[in-house]
Formats: C-alpha cells, structure tokens, sequence
C-alpha cells in the first residue's frame, strides 16, 4: 500500500511451508531488488504465487487490469436481491416482461430480469471506506424468448489474498530504509 506520508506498508505471503523469517527475507530481496519481480500483467492466469490469483472477468466496457488485496482487517460486506422486495424499490411494474419499459434505452421491449446490491464497509490502516454497487440486468419484455447479450469485454483481476500468517513490511519511500516490520500470526477471518 502506498501511503500519502512517504512510508509504504508491503504486505509478504510466502508458501505455506516458509517460516517467517524466510518470508520477511524474500520481501526484503524484492524490495532491494536482488530479487526479481514479475509484472502482474506477465503472470499466468489461475493460481499466480501464494495467494495470488489472475483471471479475465467479463465486464461491461472496456476496463484496466484490477488489482484487489484482501488483508486481515474489520469489514462488513452484504448482498441483497432488491426483486425481493421489489415493491420497496419501485421494481414492480418495471419487471412485468409483457410489456417493454425502457423505450428510451432500446428499440426491443426491456424489463428488469435481476436486481441486485452488494455493499461494503471497511476499515484498515488507511481508515474508513464503504462503497455500495447496484446492478439492475435489463431482460426481453414482449414477446417470449431471447437471452441477454454475453459481454463483449473482459477485464484481468488480480487478486490477491492474506488470509493466512503473513508479514508486513513499513519502509521509508525515498530511501527504502525498513523502519518497521511484523509477522501477523493469527489473521482476523475474513467475512
């Protein structure tokens, strides 16, 4: 994580069998540089290293590669079908297929075929962050058939996962000097 004050925190993964000597050893040779890196847009699709994972994501537009960090940290994360209760979102009419709904949208009769939110909350080192993504999937209205359009786009995420012992590094940006450095032996459970 790159902080605003010229200290970035390096979180380090190792195998599973590493110790956290060894662990903190090789996050100490990447950050000198004795040890080499591999760009995140070089590595393989699938399992990428401990707890890193690279995929291709179908996505609606065309988007940068993501990155995504889970780390031990408090968070709160909830999903919710907003047809459940679509009378309390203004839903109801709008998911009647017999009829189309969005004229402005499409020339071909649409009506909402899913509906759906995901919120998050967290807060770590950095402080406090919430964000909520709402996702309404337009469906045929009118006539019977039809299925929604596969995404034309995909977009590579990285993800990558401290859910296990890990250490963590502090160093001082302009002279890349360690000023601080842990091991987190028992990692809060995620969700």
């Amino acid at each position: 994580m790159l902080g605003d004050n010229g200290v970035d925190v390096h979180l380090l993964l190792g195998d599973e069998h590493m110790t956290p000597g060894q662990v903190m050893a090789a996050g100490a040779a990447v950050l000198d540089g004795t040890c080499p890196v591999v760009r995140g847009s070089l590595l393989p699709h699938g399992p990428a290293g401990p707890g890193l994972r690279v995929e291709e994501r179908p996505c609606a537009g065309p988007r940068q590669p993501t990155l995504k960090v889970t780390t031990a940290a408090f968070e709160v994360r909830a999903h919710h079908d907003l047809l459940d209760l679509h009378g309390l979102f203004g839903l109801t009419a709008a998911r009647d297929a017999r009829q189309g709904h969005f004229a402005g949208i499409s020339a071909a009769p649409l009506a909402v075929g899913s509906a759906r939110q995901s919120v998050l909350a967290c807060f770590d080192a950095l402080g406090f962050e919430a964000a909520a993504v709402t996702a309404v999937a337009a469906a045929p209205g009118g006539a019977p058939g039809g299925a929604p359009p596969t995404p034309r786009y995909t977009s590579t995420v990285v993800t990558a996962s401290f859910d296990r012992p890990f250490a963590f590094l502090a160093v001082h940006r302009e002279t890349r000097l360690a000023l601080t450095a842990g091991w987190v032996t028992e990692p809060a459970p995620f969700g």
